[in-house]
Parts: C-alpha cells; structure tokens; sequence
C-alpha cells in the first residue's frame, strides 16, 4: 500500500510516526505550526499572482494554502485543490489519464498563467490583452508553458 494513498493521508497518521520516530507530541507539532504561521506567513501570503495546487492525499497539503479568501482572491492568490492527487503531480504536461480534477487543475492554472501574462502585456505595452495575444506569449516566453517533460515509467 502507498503511504500517500486515502487509507494512510491522515494528519493523525503522519502524527503517530513522529511520535513513534522522535518522540513528538501533537502539542509540539501544533506549537511548531503556530511558530511558522507566526513567522512565515500562513495563509497570508503577501504576494500577488499565485497558485497554490495541492492533492487532498498529499501529505504536505495540510500545511499549505487550501481555502481561498476574499485577501486572496483580491490578489490573485488561488487554492486549487486536486481530488486524489499527491505530491507535485500537477506539474506534467495535461494527458488522456488525467483525472477529471486534474484535468480541471489544469485548466485553471494555465487560463491563470494566461491572463497574468495578458496582463502584463498590457501594462507593458499599452495595447488590450486578448486570450489569443495571452495563449500565445504563454508558449513563446520560457518557464511560463507547462513543462514538455514526462515522468518515465
């Protein structure tokens, strides 16, 4: 069975091995993420023009930025979240096996991308953004496309 599968993706799982491995308690775990919430941030990013995907069976997805707000939204800082997805897997190319909230995960990252993109082509240009002006520069800038590589089976 897969650690990351439903059956084991529990903060509770995750919680029994460390006190098991290191002799954490959930107290010291709750008073490290308050720590780290305190210092770094939390679900108040400070940044603009972010998406936040997260798998619900990842087991990182606990401490991440799951929930959108009006702070968020008012600054283009998403939470996509994938059902049954796990870690990084949102980060191929868009493919038949896909599931359908993938798939879906997919499309709001690139449309996203593609208005951001639109955007600043506007403000750098002057000249109205349009989603074809915006598909096309998400294909023509590096880094900005969905990367071409696969995971090798």
């Amino acid at each position: 069975l897969c650690i990351f599968s439903p059956r084991f993706a529990s903060i509770d799982f995750f919680q029994q091995m460390c006190k098991a491995a290191f002799n954490i308690t959930a107290e010291q775990t709750r008073a490290a993420v308050s720590f780290n919430s305190a210092n770094y941030g939390d679900n108040h990013t400070g940044g603009t023009r972010i998406a936040f995907v997260n798998g619900d069976i990842d087991p990182f997805h606990w401490g991440g930025y799951t929930h959108n707000t009006t702070e968020g939204l008012a600054n283009d800082v998403f939470a996509i979240i994938v059902v049954g997805g796990s870690h990084c897997q949102d980060m191929g190319q868009s493919s038949k096996d896909d599931s359908a909230s993938m798939a879906s995960a997919k499309r709001v990252k690139a449309a996203l991308v593609a208005k951001w993109l639109a955007d600043t082509e506007q403000v750098a240009t002057g000249a109205p953004a349009t989603a074809a002006a915006a598909a096309a520069a998400a294909q023509q800038r590096p880094g900005t496309s969905f990367p071409s590589w696969r995971p090798r089976r």
